[in-house]
């Protein structure tokens, strides 16, 4: 392939792959309600007898998105999988010995992400020793009042986790910041970040364990952010189909045309395939 091409379906992508990656928010969903052709694709892939994991870079946990999903009308399936950066995150802290006391930047809605965990909840920036960035915090009132809540840990040198590096995300009033987004400020004023999910190698390495370690070229991811779905599956080897409907479509005004294809063939990976929406 000399360049990014159009998919008139996942369908027509299944011939040489034996699993796909779909990403959620953007792809799926738009955080409230499947998209049109998301039952149709999931369907298609059930029937074909396809591994799916679904990779998703909420900073929840596994079964919060699963009950997201159910309450959107998705039923859990056998051969459907579900890991999120949340998860990721929990991992690698379990991973470190834990026992470290941490102050949470983001919503109530996400302190799920905690439970059962080796680690103390810091009330103030001065008790802790690490940040951990879930989402924008609702004491702020817009992303650069997240500078000056931060600014006690940078000046401590605390590293900052970012569960979550996706800086937007679609919503059903548009694009909205996310968690990267304070992750990237806290960088830009000399902070240590690490971050969890896509684009990650470790999100990658930890989807295709899921899925039984098949050879990475085997696998193909579908994602509709450039920067997280589609260049972390490239750079970890896998396969990989951009949608244009969601948050790249809204972001650069695409409209699944033509001359669309040669705007965004500079971002892609040469052998990218691009639907115009999540298809079957």
């Amino acid at each position: 392939m000399s360049g990014p091409a159009w998919s008139r379906g996942l369908r027509e992508l299944l011939a040489n792959h034996d699993a796909v990656l779909l990403d959620l928010w953007g792809t799926l969903h738009d955080g409230a309600r499947l998209y049109p052709g998301a039952m149709a694709v999931l369907d298609g892939l059930a029937a074909t007898g396809t591994p799916v994991l679904l990779l998703s870079n909420a900073p929840r946990t596994a079964a919060f998105e699963a009950q997201r999903l159910a309450d959107m009308g998705l039923a859990p399936h056998p051969r459907r999988l579900l890991l999120t950066a949340g998860e990721i995150w929990r991992a690698a802290w379990r991973e470190s010995g834990g026992a470290r006391a941490a102050f949470h930047v983001g919503p109530q809605g996400n302190l799920g992400l905690f439970e059962n965990l080796d680690l103390k909840l810091a009330e103030t920036v001065a008790g802790a020793e690490v940040i951990v960035v879930s989402d924008l915090d609702p004491v702020c009132a817009s992303l650069e009042a997240h500078r000056a809540l931060l600014a006690p840990a940078l000046a401590r040198g605390l590293p900052l986790h970012c569960i979550n590096p996706d800086t937007d995300a679609v919503s059903p009033a548009g694009l909205v910041p996310r968690a990267g987004a304070v992750g990237q400020l806290y960088a830009q004023t000399g902070g240590e970040v690490a971050w969890f999910g896509k684009p990650q190698r470790r999100a990658y390495d930890a989807a295709l364990t899921a899925l039984g370690d098949p050879p990475p070229e085997r696998v193909l991811a579908v994602g509709d952010k450039i920067a997280t779905d589609i260049m972390g599956a490239h750079d970890a080897g896998l396969s990989c189909a951009l949608v244009v409907s969601g948050l790249e479509g809204q972001r650069l005004g695409l409209k699944g045309e033509a001359g669309d294809l040669a705007r965004l063939a500079p971002r892609l990976p040469p052998e990218c395939s691009v639907l115009a929406t999540l298809c079957w």
